[in-house]
């Protein structure tokens, strides 16, 4: 008993420590509760809860910013009625939600209902090219025209900026660089950074503005259901392949991923509980960046400061993550010995990095926890040289006296950690 109380404790506590687990309570309460959100490596999605316009998103890469997105597609869905374009800000009725993979928007406007579904695919993980690609899905019912506005951007803060960005607006920015090789194809260039973005999609697209090559654009559903595939990369070449992925197969591939996950999760009397467990599962999922870590969260932090989910990886099968993470963390210390932090783009820029007086001890407890559990003894072995120096330099830092009474002083660790 005790043994699944602590898995429980586990698995429930890590959509608290590293994910947007806020944004599942209601409007009002918190920045986070705006909007729901997913992730699969670098594709990072969002939905606003009132108005339910979605964005791509993707983390920064040649540069340090850790809470502002680059910026690249926002998808505005609208409802034709009676001639009218109807937008979001008049839907009678949203409901926005999460499922594994992705979030859903159910809006009932005037006796129609038009669901839309995003879903980061798998695509991106394990590459060395900077890339993503997500699915936009629509229907209504009855069958009524829909017209999904496209617009692009720069930067977006989630936390801080969400409730006055264009999010929050009928509205979308011009998309850069726009070219249209076909009337259901589109290239065009996103965020800060430019990564080349392209769309394909089973409806009609046109532009805002005639043939400009600045200028949003806006795609023509009809017949009540139809799709919005979009890669991005800063490879064009690879953008381009990514376009031609098929979308039904790849959004089978991201429901029997999500279907085999969740296979480690607990099953309670209680459907709040068992929900709670689902979602603390998927969005550690969510937050992993291979080979590094975990982020601390998709809405706010965009870094991999503490390593503390670990744990909640072993209980749930993903050792070869928790292992990955802590060695990596280990091979990378700072020439002091100090236990690095990184940030989504490390493989980038190589930056590395330590605030709020180091993770020396979250590693440790790591180590300490693998081992514990996986009795993984060439790890063990691989890992003590790496463990003793940073043994060594937490005591020249926290105990100059030398009497192996550690003075952390006022802080350790995360910012509301008083140790």
């Amino acid at each position: 008993m005790a043994n699944n109380t602590r898995i429980t404790c586990t698995i429930f506590f890590s959509v608290l420590l590293c994910t947007n687990a806020l944004s599942q309570f209601g409007e009002g309460e918190h920045q986070s509760g705006n909007k729901h959100m997913a992730a699969h490596h670098y594709s990072v999605v969002c939905t606003g809860n009132k108005m339910p316009s979605s964005v791509i998103l993707t983390y920064p890469i040649n540069e340090f910013r850790v809470q502002d997105y680059n910026f690249l597609l926002k998808l505005m869905p609208c409802l034709v009625m009676d001639g009218n374009v109807v937008k979001p800000s008049a839907f009678e009725h949203v409901l926005v939600e999460d499922f594994p993979g992705g979030v859903k928007a159910t809006i009932n406007h005037l006796g129609t209902r038009m669901i839309t579904r995003i879903t980061p695919l798998l695509a991106g993980r394990g590459s060395e090219i900077w890339q993503g690609a997500v699915l936009y899905e629509i229907e209504t019912e009855p069958s009524q025209e829909a017209l999904i506005y496209l617009g692009g951007g720069e930067t977006i803060n989630l936390i801080w900026g969400f409730e006055s960005s264009i999010m929050k607006q009928d509205s979308v920015s011009a998309l850069e660089q726009v070219r249209l090789p076909g009337s259901s194809t589109m290239e065009f260039t996103g965020g800060k950074e430019d990564l080349h973005v392209g769309l394909k999609t089973s409806g009609t697209i046109t532009l805002d503005d005639g043939g400009s090559s600045n200028s949003a654009a806006v795609v023509n559903i009809t017949g009540g259901s139809g799709y919005i595939l979009t890669g991005f990369s800063e490879d064009k070449g690879q953008m381009q392949s990514l376009m031609n992925m098929d979308a039904i197969a790849e959004k089978q591939a991201v429901e029997d991923y999500y279907q085999d996950l969740l296979k480690s999760s607990i099953q309670t009397p209680e459907t709040v509980m068992n929900e709670a467990f689902a979602s603390a599962i998927y969005n550690l999922e969510y937050s992993w960046l291979e080979p590094f870590g975990w982020g601390e969260c998709l809405h706010h932090w965009l870094a991999l400061w503490y390593m503390q989910v670990t744990p909640a990886a072993e209980w749930i099968g993903q050792e070869d993550r928790s292992r990955s993470s802590i060695l990596i963390h280990g091979m990378e210390q700072l020439n002091n010995g100090a236990i690095p932090m990184f940030n989504p783009n490390h493989q980038k820029l190589g930056m590395k990095r330590r605030d709020w007086g180091g993770a020396n001890n979250f590693w440790a407890w790591q180590v300490r926890h693998y081992v514990k559990q996986t009795g993984d003894l060439e790890f063990a072995r691989q890992i003590i040289p790496m463990l003793d120096r940073a043994i060594e330099q937490t005591l020249d830092e926290y105990d100059p006296d030398g009497n192996l009474l550690i003075a952390w002083g006022l802080q350790i660790g995360n910012q509301e950690d008083f140790v």
